[in-house]
């Protein structure tokens, strides 16, 4: 689990992330302040009355600042099929979805690019996303890492199914999954 005070109490979003409907989006967290919680009396979770007791303290800024670029559209994304782990291609319009935003993060940053770490999920769509979203950036198209940590969750046998397919094949996990 992640400590209290590497949260990000506030977090901005592009005003492109929010207008936009497209697949590839740019999220900004934006560390600017985190807060710890320090239990009282023995690091105790609960006051004498059974309540919570825990008083926020300030902690200082977070050291990094994260962008998330989602991978460009696929056709599976455009037939609106549960993707997860299945490496599906980037079709045409992900491909522009890429380079335009790979020129929306060169343009709010400017100069110092090459200095960042860039890392891809292993996917094939996430690769080729970063590839020419690095290229709009002027920067070496090959040049980043990869981690399987990143790697999209699993639906398992309901990939490649839509949520039409799937509540026809299998209308109790649909349901039950829908809440």
């Amino acid at each position: 689990s992640i400590p209290a005070w590497q949260v990000p109490r506030t977090v901005s979003v592009s005003p492109a992330f929010a207008a936009s409907t497209a697949a590839v989006k740019v999220v900004f967290t934006v560390p600017v302040r985190a807060f710890a919680t320090r239990h009282a009396a023995g690091d105790s979770p609960t006051d004498a009355a059974g309540g919570t007791s825990a008083t926020m303290i300030p902690a200082p800024p977070l050291a990094h600042r994260l962008v998330f670029i989602r991978h460009g559209e696929t056709d599976w994304n455009a037939e609106k099929r549960l993707q997860g782990q299945r490496d599906t291609p980037l079709n045409g319009r992900g491909r522009d979805q890429a380079s335009a935003v790979g020129r929306q993060v060169r343009d709010w940053r400017g100069q110092g690019l090459a200095d960042l770490r860039f890392v891809a999920s292993p996917l094939s769509r996430t690769r080729e996303t970063m590839g020419l979203a690095r290229a709009a950036m002027g920067l070496d198209p090959d040049v980043y890492d990869t981690d399987p940590r990143l790697i999209e969750l699993t639906f398992g046998r309901w990939e490649g199914l839509t949520w039409e397919e799937l509540k026809a094949v299998d209308p109790w996990a649909a349901r039950a999954r829908e809440g």
